[in-house]
């Protein structure tokens, strides 16, 4: 019994001492004791763009991240790491939020290796050409200035910029010019031949015109004809290197510069312009040549686009302050084409990359964009009246005497001038005198006109046969047949009157004893005393009484063809006769010492 009483006490102890095991080791868990907080991670992800690759790093959030040993890349040195792949926002908040992708920035280690010295060649049009503004466009505000030579501010002393655009040439008249002749016996091995056309090329000029219709380097009459065979053939020839590159942009007023508009150079079809896109063309060829382009329109269409219309002036020549040439650019605008031109080559595996400055920056208006110290705010005003000495019945045509005369008509014009409008639709225009009254010489121009107003930007042709009915006054001052100007007077004596004209017909008259010297077929006079008169439009023959004539004008953009006799006059006048008047111009025909009959007048507007 006692044994039993024993095991049975024991027994008891030991659950007793179980229980209290059990109780040390499992206690109750405390509601109020702190937990363990837990935290998120985030992954940040390394795009080397091209260099070493970086493993990705996990990050606890709100954990500063420690970067990792640089990436290498060769030809470039590592400049940070960056949070857009542009490369324009530095990754400098090191603590992480989120996953993350950063890109490796790199600037490429120039290279200093001697440059063979090079010649690189501008072929191009009046957007390209060197400006003497010494001597031209002394009546703008800001004056004109080409890109071709602008380029050579972006580019290293061992290329030589020889800048042989021309104004008013396109890729087919170019090879006419003493300019290509020098071209052609220049280059040689090692050079390079930018080439730059279409503001002239998409005009139906005769000897300019180069069409889009069956486009192709072997169809003649064709851009891509022109293009190949007076450049890239002659250049490819010699050893050198030619490169492509599309027209600037005109000025939009709109500041939009849309693609498929004529500011683009997408021209519609009509009496003016052939049609097609000329920028496309130029690209197309680059393509299937397999030769570096240069885009210039889109270039200048973006940038023209980030400024207003107003600012997008600026680039560009003007007439007045207020009055733009939407063509041509100006020394500022000039020089940001250059400059955009030499950012575009370095992004191109062209040789010539290398001659491109290694720190070049864009152009600021303050340092270019400078007014003309010349220039003088006209006090010209356009008429706002017309005549009534003359009797001119037909409405949009009207009639002056005007100019320096020897002998100052006072208020007397129909004495020594007269218009008549005969009745089988001819005209004619009369010089009375027998001693001089109208006349062109140094000291001023004095003539009687019948004409038209035209706003300066219309295109027109104007046609007509001249019948010389008698030489008044025979010296190198007489002058008769078809005429362009830049500003009119209404019956008005005006002293030293040596504004801008072109006129197509006779400028010299021979002396009615018969004694003959010679006389001009066409003649300018472009804001100079001196007349201008071309050595090809000589002829050793006058004009007498008796003889008749048929004249023609054709302007398309700034740009004028003279016909005489149905054969175009020996200059290309490219040029604006927005001087005095900005607003219009005046188109008709005009007597000066002789008396004319003019017949088939014709004269449309485009």
């Amino acid at each position: 019994m006692f044994k039993k009483i024993v095991i049975t006490f024991i027994g008891f102890w030991m659950v007793l001492a179980c229980v209290g095991c059990a109780t040390e080791s499992d206690p109750t868990p405390n509601p109020d004791e702190d937990k363990t907080e837990e935290k998120n991670e985030f992954t940040v992800t390394f795009d080397s763009l091209g260099g070493t690759s970086i493993e990705a790093i996990k990050v606890e959030e709100g954990s500063e991240i420690k970067l990792p040993t640089a990436p290498t890349r060769d030809g470039f040195t590592f400049e940070g790491w960056f949070t857009d792949k542009e490369c324009t926002k530095p990754f400098t908040d090191l603590k992480v939020s989120s996953n993350l992708t950063v890109y490796a920035k790199w600037k490429k280690i120039e290279v200093s290796v001697p440059l063979a010295a090079t010649k690189v060649f501008m072929i191009g049009d009046s957007t390209c050409a060197y400006y003497d503004q010494s001597t031209k466009d002394l009546d703008y505000y800001y004056q004109r200035a080409g890109f071709g030579s602008s380029v050579s501010s972006y580019l290293k002393e061992e290329a030589e910029v020889v800048n042989l655009a021309v104004g008013g040439a396109s890729s087919r008249s170019f090879a006419t010019l003493e300019e290509y002749k020098t071209f052609t016996s220049s280059v040689s091995e090692g050079d390079y031949v930018i080439i730059a056309f279409g503001h002239n090329d998409e005009k139906k000029i005769d000897e300019k015109f180069a069409t889009l219709e069956g486009n192709s380097k072997d169809k003649e009459g064709t851009f891509h004809y022109y293009l190949y065979h007076n450049f890239i053939k002659v250049a490819l020839a010699a050893g050198a290197t030619p490169i492509l590159a599309t027209p600037i942009v005109r000025y939009d007023a709109s500041g939009a510069y849309a693609e498929g508009t004529k500011y683009l150079h997408v021209m519609q079809e009509d009496a003016s312009y052939g049609g097609g896109d000329y920028a496309e063309a130029t690209r197309t060829l680059a393509a299937s040549e397999k030769l570096t382009l240069i885009d210039n329109t889109r270039l200048t269409a973006a940038k023209w686009r980030t400024s207003t219309p107003k600012e997008a002036m600026d680039y560009y020549g003007m007439i007045t302050s207020t009055a733009i040439d939407g063509t041509h650019l100006n020394s500022y605008g000039a020089q940001m084409v250059g400059y955009m031109m030499a950012a575009a080559l370095k992004d191109t595996d062209s040789k010539l990359a290398a001659y491109v400055k290694a720190d070049i920056t864009e152009p600021t208006k303050e340092e270019y964009l400078v007014v003309n110290p010349q220039y003088v705010e006209p006090s010209y005003e356009a008429p706002t009246t017309w005549s009534t000495l003359w009797g001119t019945k037909e409405e949009d045509w009207h009639a002056s005497a005007f100019g320096y005369f020897k002998k100052d008509p006072k208020n007397k014009f129909t004495e020594y001038f007269d218009i008549k409008e005969n009745q089988d639709n001819t005209v004619t225009l009369s010089d009375k005198t027998d001693t001089q009254c109208g006349r062109f010489n140094s000291k001023g121009d004095g003539l009687l006109m019948y004409f038209r107003q035209l706003r300066v930007d219309d295109d027109f042709t104007i046609e007509a046969t001249m019948h010389v009915d008698e030489v008044k006054v025979a010296n190198s001052g007489s002058g008769c047949g078809l005429m362009v100007r830049d500003d009119m007077y209404i019956d008005q004596y005006v002293a030293e009157l040596n504004t801008n004209f072109l006129a197509v017909g006779a400028l010299g008259m021979p002396f009615t004893s018969g004694e003959s010297k010679y006389t001009y077929v066409a003649f300018q006079r472009e804001k100079t005393e001196a007349l201008t008169r071309d050595k090809k439009d000589k002829s050793d023959t006058y004009l007498q009484a008796g003889d008749q004539v048929t004249l023609k004008i054709v302007k398309i953009d700034s740009t004028y063809s003279l016909y005489y006799n149905g054969n175009k006059t020996g200059v290309n006048y490219d040029l604006s006769l927005a001087g005095d008047d900005k607003e219009f111009i005046y188109v008709g025909l005009f007597v000066a010492g002789v008396t004319c009959t003019f017949s088939n007048i014709t004269f449309t507007t485009n």
